[in-house]
Parts: C-alpha cells; sequence; structure tokens
C-alpha cells in the first residue's frame, strides 16, 4: 500500500510553480509562497486533527533526547523501527487511521512536521532527510 507523506510536498511545490499565476510581493519567490501555503495546510489539518495538550507526552519525549529522521527514500519499515517504542505516538498515528507500515509513515511526518510547525520540536533539514527534535 502507498500513503503520501509530508517529505513528498516538496513535489507539490516543484510541480506546481510556473503552472499557477501568484502575485508576489518584493523579492518573495512564487517558490517560497507555495512552500509556506502547504506549511499552513499542513499546520491547519494538524490543529483540528489534535487538541491541545493531546501530544504532550510525544514533545516530553523529544524533550527526553527522542530524534526522528524522516525522508521521502525511508522505507516504512524504518519508521516503525524508530518510534517502535513511543507509544504516545502510535497512538496519535492510529487515531489518524493508521493500519498499515505506509499509512503509519505518513501519519508520524504529519504529526511531527505538525508539531514543528506549532514551534513544539526543532527540525534539521540537509540533502533528502530531516530529523525532529527537540
Amino acid at each position: 500500500m502507498a500513503a503520501p507523506r509530508v517529505s513528498d510536498l516538496g513535489a507539490l511545490v516543484a510541480s506546481t510553480a510556473g503552472k499557477i499565476e501568484l502575485e508576489t510581493v518584493g523579492d518573495t519567490s512564487e517558490d517560497r509562497v507555495l512552500g509556506k501555503l502547504v506549511q499552513r495546510a499542513v499546520l491547519g489539518v494538524f490543529a483540528k486533527s489534535f487538541g491541545g495538550g493531546e501530544l504532550d507526552e510525544v514533545v516530553a519525549a523529544f524533550q527526553n533526547g527522542l530524534a526522528v529522521t524522516v525522508s521521502d527514500s525511508m522505507a516504512s519499515a524504518d519508521y516503525a523501527k524508530q518510534v517502535g517504542q513511543l507509544r504516545p505516538l502510535q497512538a496519535a498515528a492510529r487515531k489518524l487511521g493508521a493500519t498499515d507500515p505506509a499509512t503509519t509513515a505518513a501519519a508520524v511526518e504529519f504529526i511531527l512536521e505538525g508539531l514543528h510547525l506549532g514551534k513544539k520540536l526543532n527540525k534539521d533539514v540537509q540533502a533528502g532527510h530531516a530529523r525532529y527534535r527537540s
């Protein structure tokens, strides 16, 4: 089974640029505007999916040293290995409907990106992957 992940959304920006006309202000590029729109959309859905404090245990695990790496080329099973012992994150993924490795990977990326955009986690981006940490 295939499931789209947050790490796949970069392709949306690349494939959309030039196909729609955006009025940008100043030196802001079309790619940057599209990227911000994607971030706002992810944050909006995340805020509707999880209430305040619902993911406090997940955030606490990161504050205690947990770090998770994600990548659009990472196998879905690798996500389960990284978060296998973190029951609150597993529960949050199930709340989103995750039932197999592919949907679990998609849910984990969505949760981590939502926490990052909500200023609960830091995110380091490097060639082809991102690392979420406290």
